[in-house]
């Protein structure tokens, strides 16, 4: 693994992969070493049902094919869990607290041709991503509904943000997709890094991996908490890996 990443939990250090200046405060990373649509239908479609009786996951490491449930948050969100089914080959690291984040493939998260998922609580966007700040002072207030959050991205000048109805875990949901600008050079954004969340971010809030990073959060109604699940590919990512990552968010279940 490359790169550093910043991390609420200041205990854990991580290789991963934004220009100059002092170091910043500590930020959510990706563990271990991302005009507003039409509102979806009120009609709540029945959750999907897991293949397997879940298996907590709290430990770091290889997953073995199967349905696990995580618990990304801190309070007051530690309740909030998630169950999802995987296949071979994907992997996980614990937080010293004992919660797990995200999962990617084990070939890899970062560019050129890595994947990863993850959970995401937030307050604020990054005012410029490419040169963002330290500090909260200078974020986008997003709010605490889906509907705020879906206007502060869409009204984001650091890049574009196309949206839709979507359903994830079997609650209301609507799809944000968005990457690195062609005219964005990490090389000259603070740290080399973009990123899109602001401080005060909880769980896998991760910045661009590489060059023309993609980003894609579904941002979740779970019953009065805001709750987004993140997807971070590349262009290069294989199609077979983006499928693998599209229906592990297919097989998700949310309890607020």
């Amino acid at each position: 693994m490359s790169n550093i990443t910043r991390v609420l939990f200041t205990a854990v250090t991580v290789a991963l992969a934004g220009c100059g200046g002092t170091s910043p405060s500590p930020r959510a990373s990706l563990l271990p070493s991302a005009t507003p649509s039409a509102t979806p239908s009120a009609t709540r479609p029945s959750a999907p049902i897991p293949t397997a009786s879940p298996i907590a996951l709290t430990d770091s490491g290889q997953l073995a094919p199967g349905t696990y449930l995580v618990h990304p948050f801190t309070a007051p969100n530690e309740s909030t869990s998630v169950t999802f089914t995987v296949p071979g080959g994907w992997e996980t690291e614990a937080r010293p607290t004992g919660q797990v984040a995200a999962i990617w493939p084990v070939s890899g998260y970062s560019g050129p041709d890595g994947i990863s998922i993850g959970f995401v609580t937030a307050r604020t966007l990054e005012t410029n991503p490419c040169h963002w700040t330290a500090g909260s002072s200078n974020d986008v207030p997003i709010g605490t509904t889906p509907e705020e959050h879906i206007a502060a991205f869409t009204a984001n000048a650091g890049y574009d943000a196309a949206s839709e109805p979507a359903v994830v875990g079997g609650l209301s949901a609507t799809r944000i997709d968005l990457e690195v600008p062609r005219t964005v050079n990490l090389a000259d954004c603070r740290d080399g890094q973009f990123w899109v969340w602001g401080d005060g971010a909880d769980g896998s809030a991760i910045y661009s991996q590489g060059p023309r990073g993609k980003f894609h959060f579904w941002i979740v109604d779970a019953e009065g908490k805001t709750i987004v699940v993140q997807v971070h590919d590349m262009q290069a990512t294989p199609p077979e890996t983006v499928a693998q990552a599209q229906a592990i968010v297919d097989s998700m279940i949310i309890v607020p």
